[in-house]
């Protein structure tokens, strides 16, 4: 009645304990029906509560639509006879099934540019140092691949850092 979309759960002690937080998942789909949600157990489970809770309410906003953005992709390709498996490439340079990323949509943030340093890497497996740079419409991004080790972080940001939201999950160092 509210016009509520979408919840995010994020309980200070929930990483020592999740009953709570699981819990309040519950009464969500009990008095919500419907509506997603994401606890932040779920969608960053470490002890860093502002992390936790930023990637729970960006994975909680996303759910919906991705699923239907990702639902609409299934059915075109199906219709299109595609018989492989849908893939859908993550923030840390992997791949997961498209199920699995509609479960929890925070994992594609930054997902594009997190696939040049590992071509960067595979393209000069035997360089000390590859700077790869990564130019798309409207971002320029660079990263450093050493000793074909492509970097991780876990201070990736939705928007401009300190400004924008800091999902807390391992994800390719890119700038």
């Amino acid at each position: 009645d509210h016009g509520v979309e979408a919840v995010a759960v994020m309980l200070l002690w929930s990483i020592a304990n999740d009953r709570h937080e699981r819990r309040i998942g519950e009464l969500i789909e009990e008095l919500l029906p419907g509506v997603e949600y994401t606890l932040s157990v779920h969608a960053n489970p470490s002890l860093r509560e502002y992390r936790r809770a930023s990637a729970a309410s960006i994975d909680a906003s996303l759910k919906r639509l991705m699923a239907a953005h990702l639902g609409d992709l299934r059915t075109d390709l199906q219709a299109a006879d595609f018989q492989g498996d849908l893939m859908v490439v993550t923030s840390e340079g992997a791949v997961l099934d498209v199920d699995d990323v509609v479960a929890r949509p925070v994992l594609t943030i930054n997902s594009g540019p997190s696939m040049a340093p590992l071509a960067g890497a595979a393209s000069a497996p035997d360089a000390d140092v590859v700077v790869v740079c990564d130019m798309g419409g409207t971002t320029f991004d660079v990263s450093l691949v050493e000793q074909s080790r492509v970097r991780h972080t876990r201070e990736a940001w939705l928007g401009e850092p300190f400004v924008g939201h800091l999902t807390g999950l391992s994800s390719v160092a890119i700038q």
